[in-house]
């Protein structure tokens, strides 16, 4: 079961209970009932307050098909709001699997809809309801969690340095893949060196290094730049923001339920010579504010109009294809990935 939803209800005047109530679980943000379902992904779902479910033990369905399709009919609810009170409903769906007919990908809404409400008092009965929709949830096989990264030095100083380290782990269903990130830069006294367009495992000005392995990573292309979503190689001065992109020539796979650990090394020079005085501050950067259809690497790094290299912010996979390449559509980007963008972290000299 997964959290979908979660509505407040509120009484005035006197105690009511909610006895009837008809939800919608769609791929899109409408209240009103279509053709199109989400059945596939949430077959059922079932009512919480709190940790304590009510209504139906075995949950409700989700209409799957016809004209009301994605429709929830609620009935004999029982379900108690006091008086100048509120309660929180939390809509959970029994979530299908990738096997079982999911589309890694899909988005899934839930909504409270305005019709086949009823709510009974010790004199009246109500039955308006102002429809409310959930935020969009999206369906995977697995995911990826970036746990806040930590300094990897505890002073900047002039020349190659380990800045940041951080941590990526796949949950427990499923093993997971990454091809690439960025991180976001901000330089105060100090220069970021431009980084190699070609990094390989040795390069001059970029390297990330998996701590696990004492090795460091094969990075196909290495982007440093004002701009986010620019494929150059260029200073970061300053009293200034950049970004720095690096899109690895294999895919980092993370087996189901474990941690890789890793460490950023960049390059720095024209440090103020007073103490204190100049700085860098780091974090991984997330410059998705939508996603994308799940597709192959290219794909999704093109998918949201940004054909450079540099864009998007990071590029995984749920491996949710059996024959899972780089070429097969089971890629998705940055959005919704827990933790991005990260805390930030700051070091001075």
């Amino acid at each position: 079961e997964g959290v979908l939803a979660k509505f407040r209800f509120t009484s005035t005047n006197e105690e009511m209970t909610i006895n009837k109530m008809q939800l919608l679980v769609v791929p899109t943000s409408s209240a009103t009932a279509t053709s199109t379902a989400s059945a596939d992904e949430v077959p059922t779902v079932k009512l919480y307050e709190g940790s304590t479910q009510v209504g139906a033990t075995a949950g409700y369905t989700v209409t799957a098909s016809g004209d009301n399709s994605g429709t929830v009919y609620i009935q004999d609810l029982n379900w108690k709001v006091t008086k100048n009170g509120s309660k929180t409903l939390t809509v959970k769906g029994v979530l299908n699997t990738i096997a079982g007919g999911s589309d890694t990908g899909a988005n899934v809404y839930v909504s409270v809809m305005a019709a086949g409400f009823e709510a009974q008092g010790s004199s009246a009965k109500d039955t308006t309801l102002t429809a409310a929709t959930g935020n969009q949830k999206l369906v995977y096989k697995t995911q990826p969690t970036i746990a806040a990264p930590t300094l990897a030095s505890t002073k900047l100083t002039v020349g190659q340095i380990p800045l940041l380290n951080f941590a990526i782990t796949a949950s427990s269903q499923e093993q997971v893949a990454w091809k690439q990130i960025q991180f976001k830069i901000s330089m105060t006294a100090a220069t970021m060196t431009a980084v190699n367009a070609v990094p390989g495992t040795s390069g001059s000005a970029l390297i990330l290094r998996h701590i696990e392995t004492s090795t460091n990573l094969n990075i196909a292309s290495g982007f440093s730049s004002s701009s986010a979503t620019t494929g150059e190689q260029t200073t970061i001065t300053g009293g200034n923001t950049g970004y720095v992109s690096l899109l690895l020539n294999t895919e980092q796979v993370i087996p189901a339920g474990t941690t890789k650990t890793y460490e950023l090394q960049l390059t720095f020079s024209d440090i103020s010579a007073t103490v204190g005085a100049a700085s860098v501050v780091a974090q991984i950067h997330r410059g998705e504010t939508a996603t994308v259809s799940s597709g192959t690497v290219s794909g999704v790094r093109g998918g949201l109009g940004n054909a450079t290299d540099a864009a998007p912010s990071f590029v995984w996979s749920d491996y949710s294809d059996v024959s899972h390449t780089e070429s097969t559509s089971d890629w998705n980007n940055g959005m919704f990935v827990k933790n991005l963008p990260s805390a930030i972290r700051t070091i001075s000299n």
